[in-house]
């Protein structure tokens, strides 16, 4: 097959198409990973069916002969040929095809139709967490600063190097953050910020604490992937 094409769906939107030209490459650590992240669930679910449906594999003196098969490439599920354990099967691949359309991946829901938000809520919950832990400690403000400056703002880094910071969830990570540094009155009311996050974000040579700008990170990050996408020599958009 040499005219088949494909496009690529980052950040709510689509690539322009291109020409395939080879798969996955032998030998590419990408290769399993990709595998087991879509065979996984399909073997969870036809364990599932023989478990709690009458699913029944091929057996031969009261011993299962075989289930089911998943190796290299293929993949073959050998059942008796019964109308009810057919239906069962078209069942089970239907329930296959709605997970995988939000599978995990790292922590993070990945699929066609998975919306943004929900992709930025395990890192958020994550992060409001870690801050819950410390936010009642006696820390002093420059122990807060060090913690905001290399463990915290490093929390998003994996999410901001694929997916694009939206202004509303940088709000909502900027909260937790001022909540942490700031702390809280005796009546548990967040304190008032007494300097712009804008100014927190600057060098320390610039009269700032150095704590990350997140989205100019993440968008330095999207255009560094995108220059990596176009200038692949093998890839004709």
């Amino acid at each position: 097959m040499t005219n088949a094409k494909t496009l690529v769906h980052i950040n709510g939107a689509f690539t322009p198409s291109f020409m395939l030209q080879c798969g996955v490459r032998q030998g590419c650590p990408l290769a399993p990973m990709l595998y087991a992240l879509n065979t996984i669930p399909l073997m969870g679910l036809l364990k599932q069916a023989q478990t709690q449906r009458d699913f029944r594999p091929i057996f031969h003196d009261n011993r299962v002969l075989s289930d089911y098969s998943f190796c290299a490439n293929d993949a073959g599920v050998y059942v008796d040929l019964h109308e009810d354990i057919v239906l069962i099967l078209l069942d089970v691949l239907r329930m296959f095809q709605e997970e995988t359309q939000a599978t995990r991946y790292l922590g993070v829901p990945i699929g066609n139709k998975v919306p943004n938000r929900l992709k930025w809520d395990t890192c958020i919950q994550n992060i409001a967490a870690k801050l819950h832990i410390l936010i009642d400690s006696t820390l002093a403000f420059e122990a807060r600063v060090i913690l905001l400056r290399h463990v915290f703002t490093a929390m998003p880094v994996f999410y901001i190097s694929v997916l694009l910071l939206s202004q509303q969830v940088w709000k909502e990570i900027v909260r937790l953050f001022k909540e942490f540094l700031w702390g809280f009155s005796p009546e548990g009311r967040p304190k008032l910020s007494l300097v712009a996050w804008r100014k927190i974000c600057l060098p320390t040579t610039f009269g700032g604490l150095g704590i990350a700008d997140l989205p100019k990170q993440s968008r330095a990050f999207l255009i560094k992937l995108m220059g990596q996408y176009l200038s692949r020599q093998d890839l004709t958009p």
